[in-house]
């Protein structure tokens, strides 16, 4: 598996200027079971959050999510300060279309150190395609524009971080790996 978006960016942006209120993981088709087992026996349990309440979902809900490449959330209750539920958010498809390679994505990832914090991340070029595309799947999908998550800063604000962070990428494998 590797960690997406806020996992990686938010302990890299100064104290408080980034915050994620989810775990983005992307995980290979064949581990979701081992991991979907490991949310579970961490005090995780599949549904949604609805009103400030947990809900959990039927079994043919949790069937049918699998259809979109992703898992249905896994929520734990953890009472923080602005953080009542904690989301796990399990994908297996890279892409919101399908099609791409998940194992390659995670065999050329990288980990982010820092003191005892490990974080498996994908690679840079891999790393910024997915911000791209989640943004743009978040600005062209109707569904996504009516939740008002079309324009929120912080996802432009991650790629111009992520850009100054690594360097601009090599132009032409950048293109190369997007294609």
């Amino acid at each position: 598996y590797v960690m997406l978006r806020g996992a990686y960016l938010s302990p890299l942006f100064p104290r408080g200027c980034r915050t994620s209120n989810n775990l983005d993981i992307l995980v290979a088709p064949e581990n979701l079971s081992e991991i979907g087992a490991a949310l579970i026996n961490g005090g995780f349990r599949q549904g949604k959050v609805s009103e400030g309440e947990f809900v959990p979902v039927h079994h043919t809900e949790i069937i049918n999510s699998g259809m979109r490449g992703e898992t249905v959330h896994y929520i734990k209750e953890v009472n923080l300060p602005h953080l009542k539920y904690l989301v796990a958010d399990l994908s297996f498809s890279f892409g919101y279309k399908g099609g791409d390679s998940v194992k390659d994505i995670i065999n050329s990832s990288s980990s982010y150190v820092k003191g005892e914090l490990c974080i498996p991340i994908p690679c840079v070029n891999d790393f910024l395609i997915h911000l791209c595309a989640n943004l743009y799947k978040e600005a062209s999908e109707y569904p996504f524009i009516k939740l008002k998550l079309d324009m929120m800063l912080y996802k432009y604000c991650d790629i111009q971080f992520l850009l100054n962070r690594s360097g601009m990428p090599d132009a032409a494998g950048f293109v190369r790996r997007a294609e």
